[in-house]
């Protein structure tokens, strides 16, 4: 997701955008805090990327944003080499012209 080359979630494309630096440093912690749960942890193993993400966006600025509100902060970066594939596609599918056949 979203290139549909991989079987990921949502939440692996976004955790790709965290910016470099401090960002990064703060998901390695939110990953830490994931292992040192003391026993199972209460959620599935796939479901790993989406407890990342939401730890890591419970520890911004303004804690809690849903993605969009999110990515509108800059917490995530939309101008990394993930994000502008992305961007390029949107613009593709919504934005260029629609030619048909005749």
């Amino acid at each position: 997701m979203p290139n549909n080359q991989k079987p990921d979630i949502l939440e692996d494309f976004l955790l790709s955008l965290i910016p470099d630096g401090a960002g990064k440093e703060l998901l390695k912690h939110a990953q830490k805090s994931i292992d040192d749960i003391p026993g199972k942890p209460l959620f599935a193993k796939h479901h790993r990327p989406k407890a990342e993400m939401h730890i890591w966006l419970a520890w911004q600025k303004d804690p809690g944003n849903p993605f969009g509100t999110a990515i509108k902060a800059k917490y995530l970066n939309l101008k990394s080499a993930e994000g502008k594939i992305f961007i390029d596609w949107l613009k593709k599918v919504f934005f260029s012209p629609i030619r048909l056949r005749t």
